[in-house]
């Protein structure tokens, strides 16, 4: 929701993308800088990679999630209430 906008009357909350993958996917790279040999190095890139799919993952859902409750409240879509 927006700062200042009240939910729409039966509908729930969007749930927005939790920022723990940010956290992650920062962690990585600053661990992949300093990554002493280059078999560390394809370690952290392998989690790294991995990070990456969830958040993507994750951000997907997300916005599906917000495109569909944006669907349920315009006042010109006829199924919205």
């Amino acid at each position: 929701m927006w700062p200042g906008q009240q939910p729409a009357k039966g509908i729930a909350e969007v749930a927005f993308m939790p920022a723990d993958t940010d956290q992650t996917i920062r962690q990585l790279c600053a661990r992949l800088c300093k990554a002493g040999d280059d078999s560390e190095g394809r370690a952290i890139v392998g989690k790294l990679r991995a990070a990456i799919a969830e958040h993507l993952r994750r951000a997907k859902s997300s916005l599906g999630t917000q495109a569909s409750v944006i669907r349920m409240m315009d006042p010109e879509n006829p199924e919205a209430q």
